[in-house]
Parts: structure tokens; sequence; C-alpha cells
């Protein structure tokens, strides 16, 4: 399903989060719980299973086409997982991304890539467990941030959640790539 990463720029200072702190006592009970609960009531309360059971999409994006090809009729797409786990992290991978291009020399040979005409998440794009105000802070604060002269364009954006995502059912993924809240 074709889904728009909404940015926008913030008049008030967004919290610069730390990272997190993966080995803080506190932080590992909080994880801990939070994966012994998933875990349990998958079993029996998987959302997927809901989610079979909505109405078809009728948006679904046809990358076959015209639509998101270059003038020379190339397809590219940027890949990225794993967004980072603090706002500076967050901020370096969304400020590579907004580049027009990346240019990487080996020796006496340089090469040029293009921006990708659509931005394919992978997953796990915040941690250490979703909510809508950790999307805004950890995920679209920092890429409204690093891609002002984007942002505005809506770029395509198509995200598959990752574990870290799950956590709440993707209550807040969906919140934020389906429905645009």
């Amino acid at each position: 399903m074709t889904m728009v990463l909404k940015l926008s720029k913030s008049t008030e200072k967004p919290r610069a989060l730390k990272m997190v702190g993966w080995y803080d006592p506190a932080q590992l009970l909080r994880t801990a719980g939070h994966v012994i609960v998933s875990t349990l009531l998958a079993r029996h309360i998987d959302d997927r299973r809901l989610q079979g059971l909505a109405p078809a999409a009728e948006d679904f994006a046809d990358y076959r086409g015209e639509r998101l090809r270059d003038e020379t009729g190339k397809f590219t797409f940027d890949f990225v997982a794993d967004t980072g786990d603090g706002w500076n992290s967050t901020y370096a991978v969304a400020l590579a991304l907004s580049k027009p291009s990346l240019t990487f020399a080996e020796g006496e040979e340089e090469l040029r890539l293009p921006r990708g005409s659509l931005l394919v998440l992978g997953g796990d794009l915040v941690y250490p467990t979703p909510s809508a105000l950790l999307y805004q802070e950890r995920l679209q604060q920092p890429f409204s941030d690093a891609c002002p002269t984007i942002s505005g364009a809506g770029a395509e954006v198509l995200a598959i959640p990752g574990n870290h995502d799950w956590y709440d059912s993707l209550v807040s993924f969906r919140r934020l790539f389906l429905h645009a809240q």
C-alpha cells in the first residue's frame, strides 16, 4: 500500500531525544515486559487476523508503470531500516536520504547514486517501543528537520513494520502511515 510520510516543520522546539539506554536496568525491564506481553498475547490476539477482515484497499500502487520513473526511464528507490534510536542518528540517516545524490569514491573511481523516487522504510522506525509521541519525536521530527526541501512534496514512502513497531499492535504505525495522523 502506498503511504505518505507527512513531514511538517513544527513551530515548537522538539525534544532531541538521546539514544536509548539499552543496558539501563529500567529500560531492560520495560522492554522485557513488552516482549513478554507481546509474545503471550500475540498467539491469541494477532492483529493481522483482523486486518485480513478489513475491506480491500483500492489504492495499491503499481510500480510497473511510468509514474515513478526518472527522465531516463529508470525506477530507483532508497531503502532504510532501523532509522536510529536517538535524534542525532535518525537525523543523520534522514539527511543522507534528503540529498539529491550520494557520491562514493573508491580510488580513482566515483559512483554517483541519485535519490530514489520511492523510499522504502524497512521497519523498526522507533525505539524502544512505539507511541504516537515517539513516532513524532524519533522519526517525523528528525526527518522533517533534515528534509525541509522535499517535505512539502510528499515524498512517496512504503513502510514495512519491524518487530519494535509491533509492540503496540501497529496502532501507532497505522495511525502515521495509513491514516496520516
